[in-house]
């Protein structure tokens, strides 16, 4: 997808498999973290006084921050989550859990229920971390920390010019996702907002073309529907 500012792009953060980190879904400020406990199993657990310095925020608070901000599942979502976070540097498994004081909106409305989508992406992203070569090393084999996290949603795009935006055409068809990550828009426009991300291999309903753009349904039963640039998806 072309780039939403030519100049202020330049900078756009590299995604690990060398393209653009796709636009984040929502603001997200997640604060500093709470140490727990932390262990050595099989020994029982140490109170925090007993851990030392994890020095673990550092690299979990921008995963938190940028996993969260653009998992598809956070458009629409505000709200806070009192993330908990059991991280096993030595087994590699993690256990993630929203606690007490967590609660969500979806679409302006009180919807618990779109936490759960949430944790699964922050799951996935620390999964990755732990099993990446560049995993920390703490002291300690395992930490139990807590994070209190604030989403708010992206400011709204500026309307495109009148006339800018060409008239959509009918079109029919069934089209694949040819990008690593496909940025869904609620107009054909750079200055639409992102919707949703579809990943490679992922089909997608064509109902119409404006331009350069697709608009096209997704998603379970093609439920959702939004605008694709051409060059990301192929019939």
């Amino acid at each position: 997808e072309p780039p939403v500012a030519a100049p202020a792009d330049a900078g756009a953060p590299v995604a690990a498999d060398g393209g653009t980190e796709p636009p984040a879904l929502a603001n997200v400020l997640v604060g500093k973290g709470t140490l727990m406990q932390c262990a050595d199993p099989p020994a029982g657990d140490l109170k925090p006084s007993k851990c030392g310095e994890h020095g673990l925020d550092p690299i979990v608070v921008p995963r938190l921050e940028s996993t969260l901000g653009g998992c598809a599942a956070v458009a629409s979502v505000a709200g806070k989550l009192a993330l908990s976070l059991d991280l096993n540097f030595k087994s590699r498994a993690i256990k993630v859990l929203a606690g007490k004081g967590s609660a969500t909106t979806k679409n302006g409305k009180r919807d618990d229920k779109a936490i759960e989508p949430l944790l699964s992406c922050v799951r996935a992203s620390l999964k990755e971390l732990l099993a990446s070569e560049s995993a920390p090393k703490p002291e300690h084999a395992r930490y139990v920390l807590a994070y209190p996290v604030t989403i708010t949603a992206l400011a709204a795009a500026p309307a495109a010019p009148a006339g800018s935006v060409e008239k959509e055409k009918a079109t029919t068809g069934v089209a694949t996702v040819q990008v690593d990550t496909a940025i869904v828009r609620d107009a054909p426009s750079t200055s639409g907002q992102p919707i949703g991300r579809l990943s490679r291999g992922t089909k997608v309903s064509t109902i119409g073309t404006s331009g350069n753009w697709f608009h096209v349904k997704f998603g379970d039963n093609d439920a959702q529907e939004g605008w694709i640039f051409r060059t990301n998806i192929g019939k």
